[in-house]
């Protein structure tokens, strides 16, 4: 048969029927329908023709369903989609409702296919919920389907015989270049019979160069299109994909700019599919495509912006994460600390400010929210608090300042912050704390082994501009624990709708009171992740754990004891663990000039004043102090003895000595103490083995 009568051949059967399967498919992919029927009344007996979304088709009285449609259709030829109270509105309709299984559909539409005021055919659709908004279905994609609509109504008329070879030639390029898509057809050789004016604009190739081409041997569409063209003629196996003609898929991401795009430049989506043999074995293909462009770049421009987010709150959550110190001590006050965020950024958070040599400030808090509003306002309120917390003034003032400044930088707006604010000596385990509407901190004492809340009353900061908080005092005791907490703990939501609530978290700190801070943190976590059951973390969890420690230091006084009682003390301890005996005679030189210089120029030579002498050995460090009760001096004012002139200067050199053979050296502010470090492997370096 000659290939130049295309026309032709696309009113066969075969042409017809796969007109008909791709106008069904396409309605389903349009509207989202489960079902889609079409009867054909264009050749004088009914023909129906079903199409599902990979659903078995359901054993109802299809016809009866189709023909309410169709009798509707001859009275008024119109597009129609309606729910169960729409077809009791629609007149001749009413019935169609008990047909209505609200198990399998309850909605319907039909799409008629006319040709000259001519009923050749009802399309129906079938669906659980509405298959499109209406006025989506009116607007944006009616012209699609009416366009597929006309393609089938030109193929039903040449089938009825109602025109000539001639008008029906005519009818159905008149219908086929008016499809808004890109149409190609081909047979089962691979050789292009029809393509529509679109499917030429869409690739930049004139229809008369694509009719007769044999996609076999000149492919078309690119490395990967035309591979899955091949596969379709050769096995029938549909595809969909969008590519860029004449590139591969590892062109998708090069920079391309919508104006004026060439259309070898242009994404399209393609979609081929088989259609069936007749009686006389042929067969081929049609090739739908459409130009995508516009939503590829914005979608990969969106997924740009998305990477670029993502990676600027990883970076600020890994900040946030290192901001929150995980690990602090000082003296006989050990902490650790843990925060579970339930976004990439948290709204909770925590500190420990150093206060002196003696004290230090511990506050936890939680924002209203979650997420960067969140983290971003927790981090005012937290410098709020830092600043404040050195003043020399009980945790209420501070509490009561920052209350003020942040009910003035919110107001207006809903937000507010719960806080729990303390102040602890280290040495004295003295601790006063105010709190401001947070949860109130487990107890954990070791003498009783009993779990207690702290007491505490005070509004969350921020609510209004002149709250009152009151200072508490408590004193801490050695092996003693302080559980401080945000409510994302204790909210905790598992499966059933139960809360993790404050007695299944006393309980547990109770029994697991004697792991390790660390190993304690983690028993606390995994339990409220396995409460929660694998569900969604609703709220962030702050966790810091306060733990009284022993205290390792040795600590000797001149008089009762004698220097030399101490030096033999604290050699035969270096000596005991191993340490060199380089550095311990270092330790040992610089401990002599110390006290050397505490007796002669602190006391002036009173031997009945007291020397304090205390160390510590850790692995990886040896830390002396000596105190005398001297007025102190100003370390500043020590002359240098390696300058010229102060060579036959008195005084210094002892200082100066100390300098050179210790790691560190530091004098408390009244100058009448010094503490000294070595380090056993060097500054900042860890033990080996």
């Amino acid at each position: 048969m000659a290939r130049t009568n295309a026309a032709e051949q696309a009113v066969s059967h075969r042409h017809w029927r796969a007109l008909v399967d791709a106008f069904l498919r396409e309605l389903l992919d349009l509207t989202q329908s489960d079902y889609a029927a079409l009867i054909d009344l264009s050749t004088g007996r009914e023909r129906y023709v079903f199409a599902t979304r990979e659903k078995p088709l359901p054993d109802i009285n299809w016809h009866s369903v189709i023909r309410l449609l169709w009798f509707r259709q001859q009275a008024d030829a119109k597009l129609l989609v309606a729910d169960q109270s729409g077809l009791h509105k629609e007149e001749g309709l009413e019935a169609l409702a008990d047909y209505l299984d609200p198990d399998l559909f309850n909605v319907v539409g039909c799409i008629p296919l006319s040709q000259e005021d001519r009923l050749l055919a009802a399309a129906c659709l079938f669906g659980r919920t509405p298959p499109v908004d209406l006025d989506l279905l009116a607007g944006e994609l009616r012209p699609r389907l009416e366009g597929l609509a006309r393609i089938t109504s030109s193929a039903l008329a040449a089938m009825a015989g109602g025109v000539s070879a001639n008008g029906r030639h005519d009818i159905h390029q008149k219908a086929l270049h008016t499809l808004p898509e890109g149409l190609l057809m081909a047979d089962s050789d691979g050789v292009v019979v029809e393509a529509n004016d679109a499917f030429s604009a869409l690739t930049g190739i004139p229809a008369d160069a694509l009719i007769g081409r044999n996609l076999k041997e000149q492919p078309l569409l690119g490395t990967d299109c035309d591979y899955l063209v091949a596969r379709l003629l050769e096995s029938g196996q549909p595809f969909e994909v969008i590519a860029r003609l004449g590139s591969t898929d590892s062109d998708i991401d090069d920079p391309l700019s919508l104006d004026d795009a060439p259309a070898e430049r242009k994404f399209l989506r393609l979609r081929g599919t088989a259609y069936p043999q007749d009686g006389e074995g042929a067969g081929g293909m049609l090739l739908l495509a459409d130009d995508v462009t516009r939503d590829v770049l914005a979608k990969r421009e969106a997924n740009r912006r998305e990477r670029r987010y993502s990676q600027e709150i990883e970076l600020a959550s890994r900040l946030q994460q290192n901001f929150f110190p995980p690990t602090y001590q000082k003296k006989r006050i050990k902490i650790a600390t843990r925060l579970i965020a339930a976004r990439e950024l948290a709204g909770d958070f925590f500190d420990i400010f150093d206060l002196g040599p003696n004290t230090i400030g511990l506050v936890i808090g939680d924002v209203v929210g979650k997420g960067i509003p969140s983290s971003l306002m927790a981090m005012s309120v937290h410098g709020m608090l830092a600043n404040q917390a050195g003043a020399l003034i009980p945790p209420m003032k501070v509490l009561e300042r920052v209350n003020e400044g942040l009910y003035h930088q919110v107001r207006g707006e809903y937000w507010y912050a719960t806080c729990f604010f303390a102040k602890i000596h280290v040495t004295q385990l003295r601790m006063t704390y105010s709190r401001a509407g947070h949860e109130l901190p487990l107890w954990y004492r070791k003498d009783s082994e009993e779990v207690t809340f702290l007491e505490g009353e005070g509004l969350p900061l921020g609510i209004f501009p002149d709250s009152n908080y009151a200072t508490m005092q408590v004193y801490l005791s050695e092996g003693d624990r302080l559980l401080f907490y945000t409510d994302g703990l204790t909210d905790t939501i598992n499966a059933a709708g139960e809360r993790f609530g404050h007695d299944r978290l006393v309980d547990l700190f109770r029994k697991n009171c004697t792991l390790s801070p660390k190993n304690l943190l983690k028993v606390i976590e995994n339990e409220v992740m396995e409460f929660q059951g694998g569900r969604e973390q609703l709220d962030d969890i702050a966790l810091v754990l306060l733990s009284v420690v022993p205290d390792n230091w040795t600590t000797l006084t001149i008089p009762p004891y004698t220097f030399s009682e101490v030096l033999e003390n604290l050699i035969s301890e270096l000596r005991l663990r191993g340490i060199e005996e380089e550095t311990a005679f270092k330790v040992r030189l610089s401990l002599d000039e110390c006290v050397t210089n505490a007796f002669r120029h602190g006391h002036r030579g009173d031997e009945r004043r007291p020397i304090t002498i205390s160390y510590l050995i850790e692995p990886d460090k040896v830390t002396t102090k000596v105190r005398d009760q001297g007025p102190g001096f100003d370390f500043g004012l020590i002359p240098d003895p390696t300058l010229e002139e102060n060579l036959m200067q008195v005084g210094g050199r002892g200082v100066f000595l100390t300098l050179k053979m210790m790691d560190e050296v530091r004098f408390n502010d009244v100058g009448n103490e010094v503490t000294m470090v070595k380090y056993l492997h060097g500054p900042g370096q860890p033990p080996s083995g």
